[in-house]
């Protein structure tokens, strides 16, 4: 009698050891895809972030000088840059602004961009894009065509 209950504890011991042999490099699978999941998400955020506030100064834009709207953007971490130009001031060249976001990942440093009918300019707040977080962003209708990312809010 002791002999088989110790026959079956043996095997209940083998068992669980293959169980966890075959765990493990499942496990460093799931560890690895997840760090590469959490970039994915950075990067898609931001590009929506960046389409989103371009979209916002196309719409402030268009609405006139003195028009301002407070847009929630929740920005991701790994953000070390961001960037708002403007252009266009030839005669024939239509105005042009870019909002960019660069981005540390594990393969190096990207851009996110995103292109506006209108040249931008950062305003006091923009700077806090950068930040991991929740951020109301005001975006502002200057004179001359131009659209402030980041005014102060009032």
């Amino acid at each position: 009698m002791r002999l088989a209950k110790a026959q079956i504890g043996i095997e209940m011991m083998a068992i669980v050891a293959v169980m966890m042999l075959l765990l493990l490099p499942l496990t460093y699978i799931l560890l690895v895809r997840g760090g590469q999941f959490n970039e994915q998400v950075a990067i898609a955020k931001s590009d929506e972030n960046a389409a989103r506030i371009a979209a916002t100064a196309n719409s402030v834009g268009r609405m006139g000088p003195g028009s301002k709207v407070v847009l929630q953007v929740d920005s991701p971490e790994g953000i070390i840059a961001a960037g708002a130009i403007g252009g266009g001031s030839a005669i024939d060249a239509e105005p042009w602004g870019e909002l960019s976001f660069r981005l540390r990942t594990s393969y190096g440093e990207g851009d996110v961009v995103s292109m506006s009918d209108f040249p931008l300019t950062p305003g006091p707040l923009f700077d806090s894009l950068q930040l991991p977080g929740t951020h109301y962003i005001a975006i502002e209708a200057l004179s001359g065509g131009t659209v402030q990312i980041g005014s102060a809010m009032s």
